[in-house]
């Protein structure tokens, strides 16, 4: 149970895609971002919602998953044409969200491992 943050390898990859697409928009760097970052959070987070449901603690923590896969989806806009018409300096503080909120649900998950 809760094996969804169990690469650490996988995050750090993810988040590193994510900052250089923010500070080196280019084609590659875009690219790596919304289909290796953002969709490698978006596939473990995912999973992460289901663990929290089997083990009966989704309803507590499910606006904060929700909040999560917004700020996910607002960075996939701005690398895809950025409809919005968010700033650079935006797309940093979502960036940094992702990661410190990130750091709170394997925190989280560990708490719930411990606690069965």
């Amino acid at each position: 149970m809760f094996t969804a943050f169990n690469d650490k390898n996988d995050f750090s990859y993810a988040f590193e895609k994510i900052r250089n697409a923010i500070s080196a928009p280019g084609e590659s760097n875009t690219y790596a971002a919304i289909n290796l970052g953002l969709g490698i959070l978006e596939r473990k987070y995912d999973q992460f919602r289901k663990e929290l449901n089997v083990a009966g603690e989704l309803g507590d923590w499910e606006y904060d998953l929700d909040t999560y896969n917004h700020c996910i989806t607002v960075l996939q806009r701005y690398f895809s044409g950025n409809p919005s018409g968010l700033t650079e300096r935006d797309a940093r503080i979502y960036s940094h969200y992702l990661q410190t909120e990130h750091k709170g649900f394997v925190k989280l998950a560990e708490e719930l491992v411990a606690d069965r």
